[in-house]
């Protein structure tokens, strides 16, 4: 049977997972997941999310974090975050920690 993709919204607590080795590579940090050995390659904006996500923070916190950072509109970077979260999300490089409460 195969596992249902976890839902990820606005509300949604997200975190790296426990289960990635890290190094820096030319100015690029590479992750790599223990188990699927699947690797990722980050740099610049990816990186920037990849070190908002050490501790848990919800989608809509970190998309109001680098519209800060990057003065992108709102709708644009909810977009392109959501996309890249998810990824990571199914690739199973981050994790869902719960709901925002």
């Amino acid at each position: 049977m195969l596992k249902q993709p976890e839902t990820l919204v606005p509300t949604s607590k997200i975190q790296r997972s426990t289960n990635v080795l890290l190094t820096e590579l030319d100015g690029e940090i590479v992750v790599m997941h223990l188990s699927s050995g699947k690797i990722i390659g980050m740099a610049d904006t990816g990186r920037r999310v990849w070190d908002a996500l050490e501790a848990p923070i919800s989608l809509n916190d970190l998309t109001d974090q680098l519209i800060i950072e990057y003065s992108v509109d709102r709708e644009t970077c909810f977009s392109e975050t959501h996309g890249f979260v998810a990824s990571l999300l199914a690739a199973n490089f981050v994790v869902l920690t719960g709901p925002e409460g």
